[in-house]
């Protein structure tokens, strides 16, 4: 499991007055929903498109994206049910968003609605309709081992219930990844060894001494 808590967020850019409708108090049984539909899933890439979507869906989100750290294992969802493969269009691993996520820090950016910003990656996310992000780091003994990021419709600053919300499930999404590739591996071990013994022609035994002091040793055998 992640075990670092991200560091204080980077500086907003441009933050309105404006506030974001925070969170209803169903949290838990939204999170309780995600781990359950994540864990329906038997394969890792299977389980970001399933987060992510859900996650777009409960904060009215333009896209929510996940991504490893080298991008290998990606996805994204909307909150119009729609997913993908891929970073759902975040800049590259050397932009500033993702130099501070590499440091821990939570990323913030609030963007006008009437002109794009000035930095080039803020500038990309604008002209897909982005008008606020969030991008929270998954830390695992310091390092940076994958990221969510949560694209909004509004140029709103992100209340604390929703970051808060945000952190949680990036988390869980990094843990059930985890969980997703050893039940995988697993699976994988048990059809080697069954594919194995299904196509031995001969039989074989087990055997197992019983040495009990009050009396003599006695040999059992099993077979099959």
């Amino acid at each position: 499991m992640p075990d670092d808590h991200p560091r204080k967020p980077a500086s907003p850019a441009g933050i309105p007055d404006k506030m974001a409708v925070p969170l209803a108090d169903d949290c838990p049984a939204f999170l309780l929903a995600l781990s359950d539909a994540m864990r329906a899933q038997p394969d890792p890439a299977a389980v970001i498109p399933t987060a992510t979507q859900m996650l777009a869906a409960r904060l009215g989100a333009l896209r929510v994206a996940f991504s490893d750290i080298d991008g290998a294992l990606s996805g994204w969802g909307a909150d119009d049910g729609g997913t993908g493969t891929g970073t759902g269009g975040l800049p590259g691993r050397t932009d500033p968003i993702m130099q501070d996520l590499r440091a821990g820090r939570i990323v913030q950016a609030v963007m006008d609605n009437n002109a794009a910003p000035v930095r080039p990656d803020l500038a990309a996310l604008f002209h897909q309709g982005a008008r606020t992000l969030l991008a929270v780091p998954v830390l695992v003994q310091g390092q940076l081992v994958a990221h969510l990021a949560v694209l909004g419709h509004s140029p709103c600053p992100w209340p604390e219930a929703q970051i808060r919300l945000v952190q949680d499930v990036a988390r869980r999404v990094w843990a059930d990844i985890m969980r997703a590739r050893t039940d995988a591996a697993l699976r994988d071990s048990e059809q080697k060894f069954r594919t194995l013994f299904d196509s031995i022609n001969e039989g074989f035994c087990v055997l197992d001494i019983i040495d009990d002091p009050g009396a003599v040793p006695l040999i059992t055998a099993s077979s099959r």
